[in-house]
């Protein structure tokens, strides 16, 4: 993204020396919050109706392949809840934790078969497979949260996933292979958690 915005500013500095005048009326607007968390500033102002018109996105990579397309995001929350108490009594508490553990062991499975899939979309080979250049679905555990204290058996634990979806997959079957996981995870769970 940033190696493209580089070049839009080259490309705009070529077009006021050179005295061309574009054929649309340009509007940039960019971004510089996505790794942070947050709502980014371009979806705010897009959702609040500021951004219109055609829209050309430079959030691509520059590599030696023309990508075609894009992975698709779906991001999912996940909440355990437990008891919480004093950790001096943790018997009388039910830890949130510990209830998220059966459903991690699950994901981490479910991981590996998502990854394996390969889309006919050109994309960045992996290191695994360095010579098929093609785009490949993405499952990342990407945040928990559990606990405020430490002597206090939490009684909520967050996780959200990450889900990048290649263009062969429907996202009410990436949906389900997920609650399919999770519904295992709770059938296989002790009465504890």
């Amino acid at each position: 993204m940033k190696g493209s915005i580089a070049v839009l500013i080259l490309t705009l500095e070529m077009l006021q020396k050179l005295d061309l005048k574009p054929k649309y009326n340009l509007r940039l607007v960019l971004c510089t919050d996505e790794e942070i968390g947050g709502n980014p500033g371009v979806c705010y102002l897009a959702e609040k109706g500021y951004i219109q018109g055609t829209i050309f996105c430079m959030d691509g990579p520059i590599w030696d392949k023309v990508v075609v397309g894009a992975l698709g995001d779906a991001n999912v929350e996940i909440t355990t809840t437990g008891v919480s108490c004093h950790s001096g009594m943790n018997f009388l508490g039910m830890n949130a934790i510990d209830a998220m553990v059966p459903i991690l062991d699950e994901l981490v499975v479910l991981r590996k078969k998502v990854e394996a899939r390969r889309s006919t979309v050109p994309g960045v080979a992996r290191p695994e497979t360095p010579n098929e250049r093609v785009m490949s679905p993405m499952f990342n555990l990407s945040i928990i949260r559990g606990g405020i204290k430490s002597n206090i058996v939490p009684g909520t634990c967050q996780l959200t996933i990450d889900r990048r979806i290649i263009p062969e997959e429907k996202l009410d079957e990436v949906k389900q292979e997920i609650l399919d996981a999770v519904a295992r995870a709770r059938h296989a769970a002790s009465p504890r958690t």
